[in-house]
């Protein structure tokens, strides 16, 4: 049985709807309780990161989701404050949900240098900054094929 080409841009519309969903939900919660939400929106983000076009759709909503707390509570959260020697370290060592949240920060940072977001603790030259020495200093991810490791 054949996959129509559709069917994976539906997976994706139902996969961002129900993002939306738990965003809005997280957008709802009160500061106290956005901790019982963000694993829901964490969840689903984690799904659309291995969708194709699903970055996308992230990037997309990326004032949303900052906006709507996914970062509460979190080192994240005060994106001015983040330490890019650190990141290579999460993507090595953390649990799936601290991979996400990571990738979800680099979006926004992505989103804020391309003036698509605002952040009050972070301009886009900054944002800018912060995302080239990330990438300086993961370059080897993107240019050497993964070892048995990293693969996993």
């Amino acid at each position: 049985m054949t996959q129509s080409a559709s069917e994976p841009a539906a997976r994706l519309q139902v996969m961002a709807s129900k993002f939306d969903v738990a965003l809005e939900r997280l957008a709802g919660a009160r500061a106290f309780a956005k901790p019982t939400h963000q694993p829901a929106v964490l969840d689903i983000a984690g799904r659309l990161l291995r969708q194709p076009d699903g970055i996308a759709v992230l990037y997309e909503r990326a004032d949303r989701f900052d906006a709507a707390g996914v970062f509460t509570g979190t080192d994240w959260d005060e994106p001015g404050a983040l330490l890019p020697g650190l990141v290579s370290s999460t993507f090595d060592h953390a649990e799936p949900a601290t991979i996400v949240l990571e990738v979800l920060s680099q979006l926004r940072l992505l989103a804020i240098a391309r003036q698509r977001a605002f952040h009050d603790g972070v301009h886009g030259d900054q944002a800018r900054h912060l995302l080239t020495q990330i990438l300086a200093l993961n370059l080897q991810r993107l240019t050497s094929p993964p070892d048995e490791t990293a693969r996993i």
